[in-house]
């Protein structure tokens, strides 16, 4: 498990279910210059939740967000970063259930070859104890699989620079060159007597 992770922090604000509210609430933020790491919404019946992220929110990003009526989710967020494959979700879920962590919420999308998410957990503890787990597992030999009777694969990623929560791929060894074909023995000519 290959994952890059971060402490984030949440801001939530509740609008009405209707048309243009997501565009409202976000063009103040927009115009002060808050980047925003995540964003995402849902509805409540007649209302709807507009909830962001941030890595490390500038005092001007909190001005903004509250000014815009956004306001601190208490609890704990990390983003996790990392390579869009078959099973990854899983993969986290397993790691932090094995560690006794309870996401409160799980939001994630990939595009292309890269995939995000943010967990987020109610306890403000689990947040870095989560993301310690993550970043563990990833430094940790990956289990062997035999594959058709052949030797088990070696890992395809290494840290980055020592620092243990970046990844990236691996060199792969250049191929084996093939043995060098030896001369046919020449042929010499006989005379017919």
């Amino acid at each position: 498990m290959a994952y890059e992770v971060f402490k984030v922090q949440e801001f939530q604000k509740a609008v009405a279910d209707s048309p243009g509210k997501l565009a409202e609430a976000l063009g103040p933020l927009a115009a002060a210059g808050v980047n925003l790491d995540h964003l995402w919404g849902w509805t409540e019946g007649t209302s709807a939740k507009i909830r962001v992220a941030l890595r490390n929110p500038t005092a001007k990003d909190k001005k903004a967000l509250a000014t815009a009526g956004f306001t601190p989710v208490p609890g704990s967020a990390i983003c996790i970063a990392g390579p869009n494959k078959v099973g990854a979700g899983q993969e986290l879920g397993a790691v932090l259930g094995a560690a006794g962590l309870s996401m409160d919420s799980f939001n994630a999308c990939a595009i292309g070859l890269k995939a995000c998410a943010v967990a987020f957990f109610k306890d403000p503890q689990a947040g870095p104890k989560a993301a310690k787990v993550i970043k563990a597992a990833g430094k940790k030999p990956p289990a062997k699989k035999a594959a058709a009777g052949k030797a088990a694969s070696k890992a395809t990623c290494k840290t980055n620079s020592g620092s243990g929560d970046k990844m990236t791929p691996a060199k792969k060894a250049a191929p084996k060159k093939a043995p060098a074909k030896k001369a046919a023995p020449k042929k010499t000519a006989t005379k017919k007597r």
